[in-house]
């Protein structure tokens, strides 16, 4: 380590809490080094000039480190505002990661539920009892009529006026037939 390494490092060990401007400023060393914040929320900046945001904390004894993000996606009080998030989890006997990790689950249960994926779930059910020709015109109607608008919104979200605009709009373009159908499949 150089003494200019070491000379910044006694100046931002100085500091009780980290300033934005610190955070931008902070460079790159031979070896990773910290800038604390306070809390055990600090810097980590790597020789590679990355720089991570991480919380040490404890669970039963044993001493943890909590991945917030990187800076640059993750400004200085986005991480405070994370830091105080994961502590009341960990105040709980829950891991933050853990909990992220679930939360992630849940929402990717919840976006696979959409629209478009709840009705051709349905359609696949369906596709041996119908004719080819009533299956071609479901998915076709379906395709060019309500997916383009409601089909990437969670089925929960979907209301009846999503579902009133998609009939209206065919019924605009002279497809009242169309539009009958597509009311009864949605």
């Amino acid at each position: 380590m150089t003494s200019q390494d070491t000379k910044l490092r006694k100046q931002w060990a100085s500091k009780a809490r980290l300033t934005d401007r610190a955070v931008k400023n902070a460079k790159p060393m031979q070896n990773p080094y910290k800038l604390s914040d306070g809390g055990a929320l600090y810097l980590l900046v790597k020789p590679n000039g990355s720089k991570l945001w991480r919380w040490k904390y404890r669970i039963a004894g044993s001493e943890n480190v909590f991945a917030i993000g990187q800076y640059d996606a993750v400004g200085l009080s986005q991480a405070r505002a994370a830091r105080d998030e994961a502590r009341s989890y960990v105040e709980q006997g829950i891991h933050p990661a853990h909990e992220r990790h679930t939360q992630q689950v849940r929402l990717a249960g919840q976006n696979a539920n959409t629209f478009e994926a709840v009705a051709r779930e349905w359609i696949e059910k369906n596709r041996a009892r119908w004719s080819g020709y009533y299956l071609r015109q479901v998915e076709r109607f379906l395709s060019v009529d309500a997916f383009p608008y409601v089909g990437t919104l969670p089925i929960r979200a979907v209301t009846s006026a999503h579902l009133l605009e998609i009939v209206r709009r065919v019924e605009r373009r002279g497809a009242a037939t169309v539009a009958l159908l597509v009311r009864q499949w949605s």
